[in-house]
């Protein structure tokens, strides 16, 4: 038969997750929508900076590497910035 403790320990879990979400909450809404349009915006610019890195050549390890980061922080953005002005 488990102990009387070890029962409390999943109200005890949630009842601090139920603390944490009514804290972080207002922060979330704050940061949110600005956070989805400077990460829409830039997943529209960074290609942009791609194209001249591409014409220039990937000839170094540095301009790949330069190049697969602003990929990846593209491929961020979108997902980030995908529910920018949606209503």
């Amino acid at each position: 038969m488990p102990s009387k403790s070890s029962h409390l320990v999943p109200g005890t879990l949630v009842r601090i997750g139920r603390e944490l979400d009514a804290v972080l909450s207002p922060i979330v809404r704050t940061v949110k929508s600005p956070l989805q349009a400077l990460s829409f915006w830039g997943a529209i610019g960074l290609p942009f900076a791609q194209i001249g890195l591409l014409a220039n050549g990937l000839e170094t390890a540095s301009a790949t590497l330069t190049f697969v980061g602003l990929l990846a922080l593209n491929v961020a953005a979108l997902y980030v910035g995908h529910g920018h002005k949606q209503r």
